[in-house]
């Protein structure tokens, strides 16, 4: 194995270093107010975020064209309905999940009743 000196090696790290473009982050959009977005992971990744009038947001998460999952979430925080692949589970609070907002810095608890049911993609026949 061939070691470089000290000097070479700092040289080589100051080019690199003065090639380097300086790089920032763009500004976050704010999503304050109704309307939708999409929020691109790569090229093959989406996922589009509904907002409407009320504290309800539809999230659909879709690669390569093809939804994964469908959720629907409370003020974008407690789910409520989610339809994974096929798979639907429904999340009833057993609180007034509107008395919790606006939210203050504090440790809560909210308890679900969750149903889930299973669609089967294979047929079967007797």
């Amino acid at each position: 194995m061939r070691y470089w000196p000290f000097g070479a090696r700092a040289a080589i790290c100051a080019i690199m270093f003065s090639l380097a473009l300086p790089a920032a982050a763009q500004d976050c959009p704010s999503a304050t107010g109704k309307g939708s977005f999409v929020v691109e992971r790569g090229p093959d990744s989406k996922t589009e975020v509904f907002a409407g009038d009320g504290a309800i947001v539809r999230l659909i998460l879709r690669y390569r064209g093809q939804t994964l999952l469908e959720t629907t979430v409370h003020e974008g925080l407690f789910e409520l309905e989610r339809l994974d692949r096929g798979r639907r589970s429904t999340l009833k609070p057993k609180a007034d999940l509107a008395k919790l907002f606006p939210m203050k810095k504090q440790r809560l608890a909210v308890e679900f009743d969750v149903q889930q049911s299973r669609q089967s993609r294979w047929s079967r026949s007797p």
